[in-house]
């Protein structure tokens, strides 16, 4: 059986939820859903990542990014320094 992904930062789980019904960008809320749905451990990265609509390699870059950035404004944007490229 796969193994749950948990995001581990349950300080950041509010504070994507509420970023998410702030932003009407495609893109901004699918990285905002794939954060939502890591946050509360339910899924695995392949759930996830295909519920978004993303590769699964694709998925891991923005757990990376969300540690480093930390909801700073605009984390979740598009943008190469982010893991799109």
């Amino acid at each position: 059986m796969p193994k749950r992904f948990h995001l581990e930062r349950p300080d950041l789980v509010k504070a994507i939820a509420e970023a998410f019904t702030q932003y009407d960008k495609v893109s901004d809320q699918q990285r905002l859903l794939a954060m939502r749905l890591a946050g509360n451990g339910q899924h695995t990265t392949g759930q996830i990542a295909g519920h978004v609509g993303i590769s699964h390699r694709q998925f891991f870059n923005w757990p990376k990014d969300l540690k480093a950035h930390e909801l700073e404004r605009g984390w979740w944007q598009a943008g190469p320094d982010l893991g799109d490229g």
